[in-house]
């Protein structure tokens, strides 16, 4: 049996997510750690997404503001952390988390292993200059003795223009603990569009709006919160925001065609469900969900808020043709995107 400890200071979202499908897999032969930090958007129920085998660690001094002093106590506290554990593997999920536990674990025997969940340099809502600072940072922390592990495909191609170091596993759900919303009845009275996700300027719900604007005969679900919220002002929209995980995936099961307005992405664990419950997802060209749509097979790739009106019109107009691309949806994330498959693949990159 080894020991993992899973650093995470942006503890929720569809981070929170992967590592739960991760971690739960991981704890039926290996002891699991995960030291976190709370945000705001943190499921105030987080504790149930974790098997109990699992040991959750909250760390004190993680913060989402960035300043010296607070970094510096940050890193110490899981300095004491590591040396008190003494972890076989220490992963890192999202940039802070990076810069911080590599210094945290210098000079320590333990495998190391990032997992950037979206790179912060490909963020569309900072100026060029934090964009090339981010990268920058990137760089110079890879120099440092560890692996860098990209979820998608594109997400791999930047990731080798920063370390050779850096290898590609596909992200993984659970399709067990999703089986349950497969095939429900959907009981809409009107065709429903939805996404999953926080309400700020990454998931872009101007975009969401204007297109919900322009369809007023169609329902639009926002499943999820966020302080860009009072964006989502079309009168056809209903924000349902943070519940339960439960209360997510419901809402979700009950969606006709699923979309993904993103400015950015690492790969987006609500599309991999939302593929998973057959239903046929309209995104951006980005990264991420450029890897696991197929343009005209498994869903559409479109460029432009006038591409997303044509193809939901379409989809709603065409029930035999959501079928099909669900059906072929589901079929990917079986074959490609378990988390089975995804522990696996990692336990490879720690040396199990």
């Amino acid at each position: 049996m080894k020991r993992i400890l899973h650093i995470a200071e942006a503890f929720g979202g569809g981070i929170i997510t992967f590592i739960a499908n991760l971690a739960n897999e991981q704890c039926v032969e290996h002891e699991v750690i995960i030291a976190h930090g709370i945000r705001p958007e943190t499921h105030s129920n987080y504790v149930d997404f974790f098997d109990s085998r699992i040991k959750l660690l909250r760390v004190n001094n993680f913060r989402q503001e960035i300043g010296f002093i607070q970094e510096t106590r940050a890193v110490l506290e899981l300095r004491a952390l590591i040396a008190k554990i003494g972890p076989d593997v220490i992963h890192m999920h999202s940039s802070q988390s990076g810069v911080l536990g590599k210094l945290a674990s210098l000079n320590t025997k333990s495998v190391k292993v990032y997992s950037p969940h979206g790179f912060s340099f490909l963020k569309q809502d900072v100026s060029d200059l934090k964009r090339f600072a981010f990268k920058s940072i990137e760089k110079v922390f890879s120099l440092f003795d560890c692996t860098l592990v990209a979820s998608s495909s594109s997400e791999f191609a930047e990731a080798k223009l920063i370390t050779k170091k850096s290898v590609l596993i596909n992200n993984g759900i659970n399709t067990e603990s999703l089986s349950k919303f497969l095939n429900i009845p959907k009981n809409n009275s009107k065709i429903t569009v939805g996404m999953i996700g926080r309400a700020l300027p990454q998931k872009n719900p101007r975009l969401f709006n204007s297109i919900a604007s322009r369809m007023p005969d169609i329902d639009f679900v926002w499943i999820g919160d966020g302080e860009l919220r009072n964006e989502l002002k079309a009168p056809n929209i209903f924000i349902v925001g943070w519940g339960s995980r439960e209360e997510a995936l419901h809402y979700l099961a009950k969606l006709d065609i699923y979309i993904m307005t993103s400015l950015w992405e690492g790969m987006p664990l609500s599309l991999l469900e939302a593929m998973y419950l057959k239903i046929p997802s309209v995104v951006t060209n980005v990264v991420g969900n450029r890897d696991v749509i197929i343009d005209n097979f498994n869903g559409y790739v479109v460029n432009n808020e006038d591409e997303f009106v044509d193809k939901i019109k379409f989809l709603a107009n065409n029930t035999l043709e959501r079928v099909r691309m669900g059906n072929a949806a589901y079929c990917d994330i079986c074959e490609k995107f378990n988390s089975k498959v995804m522990a696996e693949n990692f336990n490879k990159v720690y040396g199990f």
